[in-house]
């Protein structure tokens, strides 16, 4: 099943790093889906066949840990938190979040992430009274930002905060994108001034969560009750006779930055990916226009017909399918890992590439193809769909993802006409950890009369 390359100089080129997940999950998909790549002295194992992604994400998931300068960084901007620890560690903050992300609470949630969005797009809308309008994708990481901070504190940020955050967190990405190669940290040098920028930007956003959360407290002491997955989970543990408060500062911002940056980027992505495909593509915009404009009528609820919007959530997941918002994952072996393939030696770089695993031709038929079609009602991809992992080690918050991209382009559409543009530009680059356009074209909306 596996095949051993001697490296291709082009993959790691620097002028294909922004392609490099590209080049890894061709790799590895001509290789049957695992493929042995060596690169000055290292082992390095991609990984497309979702089976195998599967059997190290359960079997062997605690002899693999994210490290690197890669991690590192990211660990500077989101701590101790779902997308930085390892093992064990990794399960226990999940345990102790998953009942804030349960289905029940979710739709506790829909209509207040509703409602944030509605503000932001209402005032897209008074923007628009001279004709289409131009959105670029930090316009929707703007957005993304407000409504994360209200569904996790219950209250938004202000607009300077917004303002803040947005610019330390993308100045911090563009540190990453410049000396991290796409996909692997090898190998990788950070100079000692980029380390302390990144330390006193990410700092600065620490403080903005901290004011936030210590508001939250008030509220909550003066038995103010909002909606919002903090709420949810402070009851939980006080329902458990724990201690909401018996962890010190630092895990408390570590909680805050999993349920903060675990989302906000990611959705945002999404979000964006979604547009330019309707930009794109008229026919898939009609599609989707006439579904929600048959369900969302004046006496129903955007939480109430969020379930019978099948198309748009099949829109959703193919989006998700072509263009994962973190298309590779890197870990590395800390001991020796006997596999069904073989043995993973100590010390070896292992990519799970989601990429590979979305466009493997043993499992999607036509995958380089945009289909609806892939997800229509009672399709199953359990395995084969990796946006968000799988198993004991998939992210807790996928459900309130799909809802969320959902109820945007639901609220976009009656609101907007998507200005169809069969030049938008599809193809993809990663330069940081996230995939994101080749282009910087924005997609433009007229208000819908």
């Amino acid at each position: 099943m596996t095949t051993e390359f001697i490296c291709r100089k082009e993959i790691f080129s620097p002028k294909n790093r922004p392609i490099r997940y590209k080049l890894f999950a061709k790799t590895a998909n001509q290789a049957g889906g695992v493929a042995w790549i060596k690169f000055l002295r290292k082992n390095i194992l991609v990984v497309s066949d979702p089976l195998i992604a599967k059997e190290l994400y359960t079997k062997h998931a605690s002899g693999l840990i994210r490290s690197g300068i890669s991690n590192g960084i990211i660990m500077e901007m989101v701590g101790s938190s779902v997308l930085t620890v390892n093992g064990d560690e990794w399960l226990h903050l999940r345990q102790d979040i998953n009942p804030s992300l349960s289905d029940l609470a979710v739709d506790a949630y829909l209509p207040s992430i509703a409602d944030s969005y509605i503000r932001r797009l209402d005032k897209w809308f008074e923007g628009s009274s001279s004709g289409a309008i131009s959105i670029l994708p930090n316009d929707l990481l703007a957005s993304s930002y407000y409504v994360k901070s209200r569904l996790i504190f219950g209250n938004e940020f202000s607009d300077q905060e917004v303002i803040s955050l947005v610019d330390n967190d993308t100045t911090c990405l563009a540190y990453l994108a410049k000396i991290a190669p796409s996909g692997a940290n090898l190998p990788s040098w950070i100079p000692f001034s980029a380390k302390n920028s990144i330390k006193k930007l990410t700092g600065m956003s620490a403080k903005i969560l901290l004011k936030n959360l210590d508001d939250y407290l008030i509220r909550r002491g003066n038995c103010i009750e909002d909606i919002c997955i903090l709420d949810s989970f402070y009851g939980e543990r006080l329902a458990r006779g724990r201690c909401p408060l018996q962890f010190g500062q630092q895990k408390q911002i570590d909680l805050i930055r999993t349920l903060f940056y675990s989302s906000v980027a990611t959705t945002s992505t999404t979000i964006v990916w979604a547009l330019r495909i309707l930009s794109a593509k008229f026919q898939v915009w009609e599609i989707i226009k006439s579904e929600i404009d048959s369900l969302l009528t004046d006496d129903r609820s955007l939480p109430e017909v969020l379930p019978f919007m099948h198309k748009t959530r099949a829109f959703v997941l193919e989006v998700m399918r072509c263009y994962p918002a973190v298309p590779s994952i890197l870990k590395e072996a800390v001991s020796d890992i006997s596999c069904s393939f073989g043995v993973i030696p100590k010390g070896s770089a292992v990519i799970v590439s989601i990429h590979g695993i979305h466009t493997n031709p043993l499992y999607w038929q036509n995958p380089a193809e945009f289909s609806m079609d892939r997800f229509e009602l009672n399709a199953s991809h359990h395995e084969t769909f990796w946006t968000f992992g799988l198993g004991s080690h998939a992210c807790p918050g996928r459900m309130l993802a799909i809802s969320e991209v959902m109820i945007v382009l639901a609220l976009l559409v009656r609101r907007f006409c998507v200005v169809s543009q069969p030049s938008m530009s599809l193809d993809a680059n990663c330069p940081s950890i996230f995939l994101e356009p080749m282009d910087s074209q924005a997609f433009l909306l007229e208000p819908r009369l």
